[in-house]
């Protein structure tokens, strides 16, 4: 199985990740001669508290991404209103090493609600589900099988 070992930061479980747009959306604009936007890059904190992977605004806008449908989130606060959109994901090894990589073609993502100090995005248990998470606290490490 790949895995990735990465160090435990200060903000927690943090990854750097690539936000794009959804496969078939990119597929539809390569086959009609257009240009695909360039994927954002995102420092994502792995989240079991988070059902869906959350993304900040920023990120939505620059991919120009087009919302799906209005939603309701639960969150620690209560119920907030969120957009939710396709997008694809991708997480690379420590410092975008080479080699596999952890892709996600096709995910419905939602629109942070609230602004979070150093992070662009929460990975969600959407995606957590189909990975190994292993913590090794004392020795401030975790790491990401798929």
């Amino acid at each position: 199985m790949p895995h990735f070992t990465f160090s435990l930061s200060s903000d927690g479980m943090v990854v750097d990740a690539m936000f794009g747009l959804d496969g078939t959306k990119t597929t539809a604009l390569v086959q009609a001669g257009q240009a695909v936007p360039r994927p954002v890059q995102a420092r994502a904190l792995l989240d079991n508290g988070c059902d869906r992977t959350a993304i900040a605004p920023h990120i939505a806008q620059k991919l120009g991404l087009q919302m799906l449908v209005p939603a309701v989130s639960q969150t620690a606060s209560g119920k907030v209103p969120v957009k939710v959109y396709r997008a694809s994901l991708s997480i690379f090894g420590p410092g975008g090493s080479a080699g596999p990589a952890l892709v996600f073609s096709d995910l419905l993502v939602s629109e942070l609600t609230t602004p979070l100090p150093n992070l662009d995005a929460l990975i969600g248990m959407d995606v957590l589900r189909e990975c190994l998470l292993i913590l090794n606290g004392p020795g401030q490490q975790f790491i990401l099988g798929f």
